[in-house]
């Protein structure tokens, strides 16, 4: 029956997407986190930190209030004017034609704020108008051409938001789903981008809000293990809504990129389920699905819109240049279709380029050269010029539109520094001026473009004070977002933008080719099974790593097979995965003499750091290996958020869920963490090479999966989590050259249910793809995780209140076990 019913959506699809092209002749609305104005005279752009809350001693990032900055940019002015305070984490900002009016979301407060800015022109200042509440976590906003309607992109709970502008108020819900049918609950689970098309004639009716999933989704058509871990698995999803009467045209497909233009050595599993080819060096052209979708980009006189992707290709080899791509979808209006002929990847016009020299310091003219687009978030396109935004590599690339492609001007500089950890990208009207807004120093750059170079930076807002720890908050943020690098000394008391990251190029990985955040946006998961040597491992989120009640003593075992004890040990992906040489004192000393990342001799001392990294010392600081590890420590604590439930859950079955929860559930799922995951030991686990170093732990299972503890001559359980989830028969655990994936007859460290709503697909393979399918048996596509007796209703009600787990729900007391 399901699959007659997908049938049924392609035909649907298929007739309804048909027609012809609409030119987009007017400056489309599309979310971002910086607008410029029709006149081309002001900029906004939103700041996580407003100035008014720079100076609050906050315990976390997530309690202060982000702000809206408005730049006077004409003329190249280039100063703020005005800044107002908005909600908490804001994301996205839209502004009306006759630049009147600006609403930003709060993704952390579930609303929009209404402001208006009629005043700023003539000298005057901004003022709140309302405060909107909208679904969970709005994302992207976007504008029709008149300004009547804003429509928001609910990433908490698969919905968009409809907001009357004349009334402030929400006079409707679109809920992503096709007919009401079960095939999945959404057909866009977490929209995030969006943008509505603007064909010139001013009337909205004939308009289409186009919104994107966030994630890409497994591919219907596919058997059930051919899906997550493989490179052509997922896809990208995108639906068109009409204007005129908020109905869903249809949902198109992003298909995965075949060939990225790079290949990996496919020898060590050619007795697995993966394909070889390339002869002896086993060069297996790699592929790679959409997701990540932040944003989108509409191109003017044409029909085509661009969507920058963070694409994801998890087939063995997990490593530098096979793992994480820059791909650039294309659609159609109209025709509300893909362009797949026109898919690419960023990255692969740049790997013949040449590398640059070390040091990298300011007076190499050519130190961007061969520096990949990791993390490319955001475009931005007028007349014939396409700029890109690396988000990890605090640059922008120039390229130019040759008909339908896009050229870049090789060996020709095209590659432009901003600030640090870029989110938003705008450019004026006659593509001479570029303004990019960068999150973590909250700062604009303004771009002369047809010079390719840096004219001016902005502050759009009041940092903290350098040296408090809520300004090496941000410093450990620029640590996790980088790809380039930090130095790993003397950073307790910079100003986040003073620091170079082109100066400690790769540090954080080869040519900047990706950064911790590539698989952990916001610090949580891409949702992403990747095949390591270990087998299978979804990408777990990292806002349950630390205790948020008592960060420096409560943290969790780390990875799904428990070997990592503190995030500093993450250090290793840098090296391994990344292709970087680490942020060690010894990794810039072997870079400036050119040397090799296994050169680092200091690698190994940072494994299990323990607490040290969080111990201050007055007149040292905090102690450590290096300063960039323990501040991205700090980050991990403090910075990083769990996402709010849903708004539309059924509270009565809430509340039953909690009461079974208890029942069933809390032996593995308690405590501050919702995980009984815990390190109680002052010295680190294990070492370097996996020895077990503290007597106290005794290992009673294999691969680490099950360790009890020696207190005061009494035994308590740390891990003991033996549910069978793991199946030794399915091809896809193999590991390198047939061997059995780690995990074996076990299972693995608990993870963490924390916002577990928001972190699809479930178990280290990823084989439940929702949450109702965690309790199905394996033979019927589940992860065949235990009941505990539990029966179906009560599994309903679990269901209902696992969505609803949040950093307001109160967790259970953890009794550890004798």
């Amino acid at each position: 029956m399901k699959y007659c019913i997908f049938i049924y959506i392609l035909c649907f699809v298929f007739f309804v997407g048909c027609g012809d092209d609409i030119d987009l002749d007017g400056r489309a609305s599309q979310n971002s986190t910086i607008q410029i104005s029709d006149d081309d005279n002001f900029v906004v752009a939103i700041n996580r930190i407003a100035s008014a809350d720079s100076g609050v001693a906050f315990n976390r990032l997530s309690d202060v209030n982000g702000s809206l900055s408005i730049l006077r940019v004409a003329n190249d002015e280039n100063i703020k004017v005005d800044e107002i305070t908005v909600g908490k984490d804001p994301r996205s900002v839209s502004i009306n034609k006759d630049f009147t009016r600006a609403f930003v979301s709060n993704g952390q407060d579930n609303t929009v704020t209404a402001i208006d800015i009629s005043a700023v022109p003539g000298g005057g200042t901004a003022a709140v108008l309302a405060t909107i509440n909208v679904g969970s976590e709005p994302r992207g906003t976007a504008l029709t051409p008149s300004g009547e309607k804003l429509y928001v992109a609910n990433y908490g709970e698969g919905t968009v938001s409809v907001i009357d502008t004349a009334t402030n108020t929400v006079i409707r819900t679109i809920e992503l789903e096709f007919f009401g049918t079960n095939i999945d609950p959404f057909v866009l689970a977490n929209p995030y981008a969006i943008g509505i098309s603007d064909n010139g004639d001013d009337a909205d009716e004939d308009e289409n809000v186009i919104v994107a999933d966030f994630f890409g989704r497994p591919i219907e058509q596919l058997p059930k293990d051919s899906r997550e871990g493989f490179d052509n698995g997922k896809e990208g999803r995108i639906a068109f809504i009409d204007v005129s009467n908020d109905e869903i045209l249809n949902v198109i497909t992003l298909s995965p990129v075949r060939d990225t233009g790079f290949t990996a050595n496919r020898i060590p599993f050619q007795q697995t389920v993966f394909r070889v080819s390339g002869g002896a060096k086993g060069n297996a052209p790699q592929g790679a699905f959409f997701n990540q979708l932040h944003t989108m980009t509409f191109r003017d006189g044409t029909a085509n819109i661009y969507l920058p992707s963070i694409g994801a290709s998890p087939e063995p080899p997990v490593n530098f240049n096979v793992n994480v791509q820059s791909l650039i979808g294309v659609i159609q209006t109209g025709a509300n279709a893909e362009v797949a002929n026109q898919h690419f990847n960023l990255n692969a016009r740049f790997k013949n380029e040449r590398e640059p020299i070390p040091p990298f310091d300011a007076g190499n003219d050519f130190r961007l050269d061969r520096t990949f687009s990791a993390d490319t978030i955001a475009m931005a396109i007028e007349v014939d010029t396409a700029l890109f935004l690396s988000r990890a590599g605090a640059f922008v690339t120039k390229g130019f539109f040759n008909g339908d492609q896009i050229a870049f001007d090789v060996p020709a500089a095209f590659r432009i520094p901003v600030g640090n950890v870029p989110n938003g990208i705008v450019m004026n009207s006659d593509a001479t001026r570029a303004y990019v807004n960068s999150d973590v120093e909250s700062t604009t750059t303004v771009i002369d473009v047809e010079a390719a170079e840096q004219l001016a930076k902005i502050e759009n807002a009041t940092l903290p004070p350098a040296g408090t720890e809520q300004h090496q908050i941000l410093i450990g943020k620029l640590a996790f977002y980088t790809g380039m690098g930090l130095p790993a000394e003397d950073l307790l008391n910079q100003n986040v933008r003073d620091i170079d990251t082109h100066r400690f190029r790769n540090v954080a990985s080869k040519d900047n080719w990706s950064s911790c955040a590539s698989c952990h946006p916001d610090g949580l998961t891409d949702g992403v099974t990747w095949i390591f040597g270990t087998g299978p491992r979804q990408t777990l989120p990292l806002d349950a790593s630390f205790s948020f009640v008592d960060p420096d003593n409560d943290r969790r075992v780390m990875n799904w097979n428990a070997v990592r004890g503190s995030v500093t040990d993450f250090n290793n992906n840098a090296r391994n995965v990344q292709g970087g040489f680490g942020f060690t004192p010894d990794a810039q000393r072997v870079i400036d003499d050119q040397g090799q990342p296994g050169d680092v001799e200091d690698f190994d001392e940072v494994f299990n750091h323990g607490p040290d990294e969080n111990t201050f010392v007055e007149n040292l600081g905090r102690i450590g290996i290096s300063d960039s590890l323990n501040l991205m420590t700090l980050y991990t604590q403090r910075g990083i958020r769990t996402f709010n439930r849903p708004t539309n859950l059924d509270n009565a079955a809430v509340l039953r869920g909690r009461d079974a929860f208890e029942i069933f559930c809390v032996d593995c799922h308690s405590g501050d963490k919702w995980t009984t995951s815990q390190i109680l030991w002052d010295t680190p686990l294990f070492d370097i090479g996996g020895n077990q170093l503290d007597d106290g732990v005794v290992v009673i299972g294999p691969a680490r999966s099950t360790l009890e503890f020696n207190e005061n001559g009494e035994t308590f359980t740390i891990i003991n989590q033996n549910f069978e989830t793991f199946d030794p028969n399915n091809p896809i655990e193999v590991r390198g050259n047939a061997q059995p994936a780690l995990g074996q007859n076990v299972s693995f460290n608990p993870p963490s249910l924390l916002g577990v709503r928001h972190t699809s697909p479930y178990g280290h393979n990823g084989r439940a793809e929702r949450l109702e399918d965690i309790f199905l048996p394996r033979v019927d596509d589940g992860l065949e995780h235990s009941t505990f007796g539990a029966n179906d209703a009560q599994i309903r009600d679990i269901l209902e209140f696992l969505q609803a787990i949040d950093e307001a729900e109160a967790p259970f007391l953890f009794l550890r076990k004798k």
